[in-house]
């Protein structure tokens, strides 16, 4: 539908839209109802309608008689109409001459006689119809009051008309019924009305024809110049053909009446002389026959009874048949009359819509659900409850930087970690399930249990150190990677800002943050829209335990395809204590779930390490005992004694394969913070830009080469 039209032109369109095609989509769509273009609605088929208004805005014009319709129910405006009618009789010259015009001859002869006035009611469709016609037909005599041949003509035809109704009555012998004579009598009825509204036309002083011509275009919804009407004897002879084709009609109706009656007749005669043949038999028959005889005529005639009977009941059931199916017919056409406009309105109510939505959409800014701002996210996740019961706000660049400082420490780390202790976790490199963790393309999740002797007890060991070796090793080799990083052992004291699971948790969280500014620092691939909530925001600052998994979720899903994410956590069994037990296994949990979710768009790595062997708690945790495979426990008798190397690491990374040596057909396409232009950056997050000179990389190797200056 072309929507740069018009208005009016476009809702013209769909109602002969509608008009055409409208029964051939569904028939409740159909009908003989037409479309007003003034109004722009569906209304019902002319038949009596358009007399109706020509009346009410030609009687007070032409012939100035104020008459206002107040509506009502059809009783009060059928009384309103005969008045009008008695009114403009009695102002014909006839009638002031001999108190009785050519009108009120015709209709109180009718009157008088019941059967030409039924015969009137069953072509009309009701009583206010027929009041109509009389009304109309006063205005004509009416306006052809100096013409005595017309008045004459008009009298005559009309009389003609009543006389062919009166024939075709049903208590003359109906043929309502038969389809010609019920088309005939609608077309009839139809002329009628369009005969007496051309009569006004025709009839109208010349003084006054323009204002008529004008009158009527309004009514029949037409152009002024177009409408005009025939002279009135054109009129009153395109009555008089209608009448004599309506007799025609109920003559070929009656004719065949008489053949069916005539071909029933020989049968009958058959009938007849046969029972007089049994009748003379019977007579030569003895007495005792007799009583049979007559048993047999009292027989027939309870049969004769019967079939009158059941005729009469037939006949009575036609007839209520009849009126159901005009009633039928009546609200099948007010069905589809109301189908049309609601169609229209539907139509109309579509096309504004579709503006609506489209200037919605061009005009309409980036949104965001999110109720909380990066920087009070970043400081929800940094406070320390410890220090706000103090009244002291946290330090934000110090907090933000202790994964670096817990990174220095697990790679400075020498005191109690033996050789021999090196070399087991080293082992790590050659283990088949480890490397397939390493180079699958696929989220996964191992927990490596070190089994190194004394180690359980240490804040960090030599599976620290070969973690922190690790983290070094795969932000140098593919530096699109993301990597962060946990070393549990670190983090025991209560009084620690990052202790526990929930420390844990918030401090991936806001690694997870510092890469992603990284990347696209103005936020466009990136949000907080799953905080969309006012109870979950509280709760996060409370640091409930599992809404901040909820969010770790949320954060870890909102990186690229084939982005490896990796999550390095050490030593998890510091955290295997009663105090501790149950946020751990609330924060296990989730680790399963995000590595378990098939949409999940990067792909996420979880390693967790222990110095010792797990504890059935943590083996019995869902996300091991699902998939026993995920736990790996290295052997003290298949190490070679050695120490810790980041090249041997790095050796590992470079000779595997995808997704650490896979280049773009496309070149290098990661977005990296030097590649993206900074747009006022967030006040708390500021101090990150202070990173890009030092980077973790270039610290941890210092670090490393200090440490091998040292052996």
């Amino acid at each position: 539908m072309d929507w740069k039209r018009t208005r009016k032109d476009e809702t013209a369109l769909a109602g002969d839209f509608i008009s055409s095609e409208g029964e051939n989509i569904h028939e409740g769509f159909g009908g003989s109802s037409r479309f007003d273009r003034q109004v722009a609605r569906f209304v019902p088929s002319p038949s009596y309608s358009n007399l109706e208004q020509a009346l009410v805005s030609y009687i007070p014009e032409i012939l100035s008689i104020q008459f206002t319709p107040t509506g009502g129910a059809l009783p009060e405006k059928v009384r309103q109409m005969e008045n009008l009618s008695l009114r403009i009789s009695r102002m014909e010259k006839a009638h002031k001459d001999i108190k009785q015009g050519l009108w009120h001859k015709m209709w109180y002869g009718i009157g008088r006689n019941k059967e030409s006035l039924d015969a009137w009611i069953d072509v009309v469709p009701d009583d206010y119809g027929l009041a109509l016609v009389k009304a109309g037909l006063a205005a004509v005599f009416k306006l052809a009051e100096n013409s005595v041949a017309k008045r004459e003509q008009i009298y005559e035809t009309f009389m003609k008309l009543q006389k062919a109704l009166t024939q075709a009555h049903p208590k003359k012998g109906s043929f309502r019924g038969y389809p010609g004579v019920s088309a005939c009598a609608d077309s009839l009825y139809q002329t009628v009305v369009d005969s007496i509204e051309n009569m006004f036309q025709a009839l109208t002083p010349k003084e006054k024809s323009g204002r008529m011509r004008r009158l009527m275009a309004k009514v029949k919804g037409g152009d002024e110049e177009v409408v005009k009407a025939p002279s009135s004897e054109e009129i009153l002879q395109n009555l008089e053909e209608q009448t004599k084709a309506f007799k025609q009609a109920v003559d070929d109706a009656r004719d065949q009446a008489i053949e069916a009656t005539a071909a029933t007749v020989p049968a009958v005669l058959a009938g007849v002389e046969s029972a007089k043949k049994s009748s003379e038999t019977s007579k030569n028959n003895t007495e005792h026959l007799r009583a049979d005889i007559n048993r047999y005529g009292r027989g027939f005639e309870v049969a004769y009874k019967k079939i009158i009977s059941k005729i009469a009941k037939d006949t009575e059931l036609t007839k209520r048949n009849m009126v159901e199916i005009q009633n039928e017919k009546r609200r099948r056409e007010e069905d589809q009359l109301f189908n049309r406009n609601m169609l229209m309105e539907i139509l109309s109510q579509s096309r504004e819509m579709s503006i609506a939505r489209k200037q919605r959409v061009s005009n309409a800014p980036k949104r965001t659900t999110a109720v909380v701002g990066l920087d009070h996210f970043c400081y929800i996740l940094t406070l320390n409850m410890s220090e706000l019961a103090a009244g002291e706000a946290p330090d934000l660049e110090y907090m933000f930087h202790h994964p670096n400082r817990d990174l220095e420490l697990a790679l400075s780390e020498t005191g109690g970690v033996t050789v021999a202790a090196q070399g087991q976790v080293q082992s790590l490199l050659e283990h088949d399930r480890f490397l397939q963790w390493l180079k699958d393309h696929h989220p996964g999740l191992i927990l490596v249990d070190a089994d190194v002797p004394g180690a359980a007890l240490e804040s960090l060991s030599a599976i620290s150190r070969f973690c922190a070796t690790l983290v070094t090793s795969i932000m140098g080799v593919n530096r699109d990677a993301i990597v962060t990083h946990f070393f549990c052992g670190l983090h025991t004291s209560p009084d620690d800002p990052w202790y526990g699971p929930v420390g844990l948790v918030r401090s991936i969280i806001m690694q997870l943050i510092t890469k992603l500014m990284e990347i696209d620092e103005g936020m466009e691939s990136w949000d907080l829209d799953f905080i969309d909530d006012r109870d979950y925001l509280k709760s996060l600052e409370n640091h409930e335990v599992e809404s901040l998994c909820a969010a770790l979720h949320s954060m870890v899903s909102q990186f690229q395809p084939d982005t490896n994410v990796y999550c390095i956590i050490d030593s998890i069994a510091c955290f295997d204590s009663s105090r501790m037990l149950e946020d751990l296994r609330v924060v296990m949990e989730c680790l399963g779930e995000i590595i378990d979710r098939r949409n999940l768009r990067p792909i996420f790595k979880v390693l967790l390490t222990n110095p010792g062997t797990s504890t059935l708690d943590i083996k019995n945790m869902p996300v091991l005992r699902n998939d026993p495979s995920r736990l790996v426990s290295l052997s003290q008798h298949n190490m070679v004694p050695m120490e810790i190397s980041r090249q041997v690491v790095d050796g590992h990374l470079l000779w595997a394969p995808p997704p650490f040596r896979r280049p773009s057909p496309f070149g290098n396409r990661s977005g990296t913070a030097d590649r993206l232009p900074f747009r006022n950056p967030s006040p708390a997050l500021s101090f990150m830009k202070r990173r890009e000179a030092t980077s973790v990389v270039r610290e941890v190797d210092y670090y490393e080469e200090e440490y091998d200056g040292r052996g």
